[in-house]
């Protein structure tokens, strides 16, 4: 009988020693963790940045501007036409122009031109800005390309290009 009560003695002991760490005793309760909530931020929108022009990709793809010859260096011209007149005026602003076969050599491969004013030439019409003319380069594998400047180009089939 002395065993029994000193069982019931220390179980009573035992379970005062734990309820009240079941029940929310700090001690006990503090291993355990429980989550605290946060404030979430609003997220604020980032301003997206204001988009640049990117040029106008656009180049002739004719015969009539490859004249299948290097040029012998680097060459800028300025071509122009007078109202009412069919053939063309061509400055050289730099480099030189080169003669084969008793030809010039106009359209030579990375010759720039720059288009004064309104010119036509194998029925492709150039209109050039005043103030930032057309400007194109001869290549030998992308045509005859369009380098910068704001106009209009009318080619022969009726297509018109506004370029920037």
């Amino acid at each position: 009988m002395k065993k029994n009560v000193f069982l019931m003695a220390g179980i009573l002991l035992l379970s005062l020693l734990l309820l009240p760490g079941l029940s929310g005793c700090r001690a006990v309760s503090s291993l355990i963790a429980t989550p605290t909530p946060t404030a979430t931020s609003t997220p604020t929108a980032t301003p997206s940045p204001t988009p640049t022009p990117t040029p106008k990709f656009f180049a002739i793809q004719s015969k009539d501007f490859d004249q299948g010859e290097n040029c012998f260096e680097p060459t800028v011209l300025e071509i122009s036409q007078e109202a009412g007149r069919s053939d063309l005026s061509i400055k050289v602003v730099s480099g030189s122009l080169t003669i084969k076969k008793n030809r010039f050599v106009v359209f030579c491969y990375e010759a720039k031109h720059v288009w004064i004013g309104t010119a036509v030439y194998e029925g492709y019409t150039f209109i050039s800005d005043k103030d930032n003319p057309l400007q194109f380069q001869v290549t030998r594998d992308r045509g005859y390309v369009y380098l910068h400047g704001k106009g209009t180009v009318k080619m022969p089939n009726g297509t018109v290009v506004d370029l920037p």
